[in-house]
């Protein structure tokens, strides 16, 4: 009985996956990682103020492979420091979509006029 739902289980996983959409790969640039690292360290330290546990070592090993901002000195800074990096990685999430969007209209019309009826 077991192998039996195993089997049912493995097919239809099988069958799901071929008829998903598949997720596009996430824009990836050295500001945007920087940007959501600044924003994952501004978010702990606004944590640590607000629950009063320290989070010291969690944001210690986030910044240990780099640091180039600082952290502001009061409360509201950070949390308006964090709008403003939120801001900036959605914008720049944005601008990406946006160009992508162009490349693949340009591809398109490139594929139109040679008659490749692939895509």
């Amino acid at each position: 009985l077991l192998e039996a739902l195993d089997r049912d289980f493995q097919r239809a996983s099988k069958t799901a996956a071929k008829h998903c959409k598949r997720k596009p790969s996430l824009y990836y640039s050295k500001k945007l990682a920087d940007l959501r690292k600044e924003k994952n360290v501004l978010r702990r330290f606004i944590s640590q103020i607000k629950l009063g546990i320290s989070f010291v070592t969690a944001i210690t090993n986030t910044v240990s492979d780099g640091f180039s901002f600082l952290i502001p000195d009061s409360l509201d800074a950070c949390k308006q420091r964090l709008r403003d990096v939120q801001r900036q990685i959605f914008q720049t999430e944005r601008n990406h979509v946006v160009e992508r969007r162009k490349e693949q209209q340009v591809e398109i019309r490139e594929s139109e006029l040679k008659g490749d009826k692939k895509k």
